[in-house]
């Protein structure tokens, strides 16, 4: 008899999975890991499976909030097909992109007194620096802005 061989495109079946309530999915979810860690190659990490499936489903068996439940589900859904995919059952790192970036003033225009009078100030310290938050979108378009600033010229 031949192992089946687990993939991301076969590990669920989808049209059953759709079907099911909430709790038939977490169990079907959690059948389908530990199903899984019996057919992961090394046994190091078929327990680190294992441990923390039971761990992560024991500590949430206590929520009660529908999307909450649906957002855990599909967490670990996309955990295992991804484990799969990867070979590697560790969950994958999340890079933390902020949301907005500091920008300084742009510099002041030299023909403009005001503005040079303010940056004097600044180097003698008399005036701390202004900072703008602006979101990543919005720095993109000033670059752009920027760079097509350069090109015609």
């Amino acid at each position: 008899m031949s192992k089946k061989i687990v993939t991301a495109y076969n590990a669920i079946d989808h049209t059953l999975f759709s079907q099911l309530s909430q709790r038939n999915k977490a169990l079907y979810m959690y059948r389908s890991i530990m199903r899984l860690a019996n057919k992961w190659e090394s046994d190091s990490q078929r327990e680190d499976i294992r441990n923390e499936a039971r761990f992560t489903f024991h500590k949430n068996k206590h929520l009660t909030d529908p999307e909450t439940i649906n957002d855990k589900i599909e967490e670990a859904r996309s955990r295992m097909l991804t484990a799969l995919h990867y070979n590697i059952p560790y969950e994958k790192k999340k890079y933390n992109i902020p949301k907005y970036q500091i920008q300084m003033k742009p510099p002041p225009d030299p023909k403009d007194e005001s503005e040079v009078k303010e940056l004097k100030e600044l180097r003698v310290g008399k005036k701390t620096p202004e900072f703008t938050f602006i979101t990543n979108e919005e720095n993109e378009i000033f670059s752009w802005m920027e760079r097509n600033k350069r090109e015609h010229k």
